[in-house]
């Protein structure tokens, strides 16, 4: 819509078609965003600032908020494009001008500054200016959870969201024993939002779920890392039978995990049981035309695991056949890849080659325990 009026038409159009234009730029640069179009997304951004500077030169000052939202937006393209610095100065002059609306009577701003802050503190990250990023997060929770305390209970998943934030943060930075807490408390605030019915919070919940999962087994505590994996592998099962989303790949993810932990806690008949279950999900999502390649990358790895078990249960030929199957996968992954030029495939091709030595090295160690045998 905005590309089809010149900018002669423009100047003789009032204030209020100025502000619509300028809300459709902001608008396309959103899409485009969504789109991953940076560059396209940053110069609809920049026209409806534009825009919104013209309409305040007229002596409408409270455009200035839409100006200092959009510049916000743009930020956000900035970051995705890899633009850190730039980012965090639009970020950082943006809180400020939030601030300045919020102390003139727009209290209703202290959503926005609460968001900024949450982004502010990702852009500071990834710049390494961590007390700083640190800051900006807590400050961010601090207003979500006075909001909350006034009554806007709608803003609980902005709560979880927050501290999911500083939580994956401290991660990070190896923190792992003090990112515990905020994972718990945004796990029990998305859990009750799911409890409501609220199925928008069902996927980041089974996120955060397994980031705790994997902090658990960090911290060398399995038992509560597979709690954790099978609470998230139950919502999955929810999710999938309700026909919300396809969550047919993060099943798969999340059986590898649990799968892990059962080996490292040496239970080798629940390891063979999940591995029955979920053989038989892939052999119905084949029926059902809905197994894709990126799932080819799992059954090797289902493989293995079945080698573990039947290592632990004593049964050596058994270990051997799952191990050669999963070379011949890994084999198999490799060809496929190896055609394909660009740096996520590289990765992946190194990914499976690493995984095909291992596999290598245990079929070796394998046959050579048979051959004691």
């Amino acid at each position: 819509l905005s590309s089809c009026f010149s900018e002669n038409t423009l100047e003789s159009w009032d204030d209020y078609t100025d502000l619509r234009i300028a809300h459709v730029h902001s608008c396309c640069g959103c899409l485009l965003h969504d789109m991953e179009r940076y560059d396209d997304s940053q110069h609809q951004f920049d026209e409806a600032v534009r825009h919104y500077r013209a309409v305040e030169q007229r002596g409408i000052v409270d455009v200035r908020v839409d100006q200092c939202l959009v510049r916000l937006n743009r930020a956000k393209t900035l970051l995705d494009s890899h633009h850190d610095r730039e980012a965090v100065e639009i970020q950082l002059e943006a809180i400020g001008q939030l601030k300045a609306f919020i102390q003139q009577g727009k209290d209703c701003l202290r959503i926005n500054l609460a968001q900024a802050y949450r982004e502010v503190g990702g852009s500071l990250s990834s710049l390494g200016r961590d007390k700083e990023a640190l800051e900006s997060i807590d400050n961010s929770i601090t207003i979500w959870r006075e909001l909350l305390e006034e009554g806007h209970l709608e803003k609980r998943e902005q709560l979880a969201h927050s501290l999911l934030v500083r939580s994956d943060f401290l991660f990070e930075k190896e923190q792992i024993d003090k990112s515990v807490e905020g994972y718990l408390e945004s796990v029990r605030i998305r859990n009750e939002l799911f409890e409501e019915g609220d199925w928008l919070v069902a996927l980041p919940l089974v996120h955060t779920l397994f980031s705790l999962s994997k902090n658990y087994y960090l911290l060398h505590d399995d038992q509560l890392a597979l709690q954790w994996s099978i609470e998230s592998l139950k919502i999955l099962e929810l999710i999938r039978q309700r026909g919300i989303l396809c969550v047919d790949y993060h099943i798969l993810e999340g059986t590898r995990r649990c799968l892990g932990f059962l080996v490292n806690m040496g239970n080798a008949d629940a390891v063979l049981r999940e591995l029955d279950k979920i053989f038989l999900f892939i052999r119905q999502l084949r029926e059902e035309g809905r197994y894709d390649e990126l799932m080819d990358e799992m059954i090797p790895h289902f493989l293995m695991y079945a080698a573990h078990a039947w290592r632990l249960k004593g049964d050596t030929d058994r270990e051997i056949r799952s191990i050669s199957e999963a070379i011949h996968c890994w084999e198999d992954l490799l060809t496929l890849h190896v055609s394909r030029e660009n740096a996520e495939e590289e990765e992946k091709r190194n990914e499976f080659r690493s995984e095909l030595n291992n596999a290598i090295e245990r079929l070796t160690a394998a046959s050579h325990a048979r051959k004691v045998e």
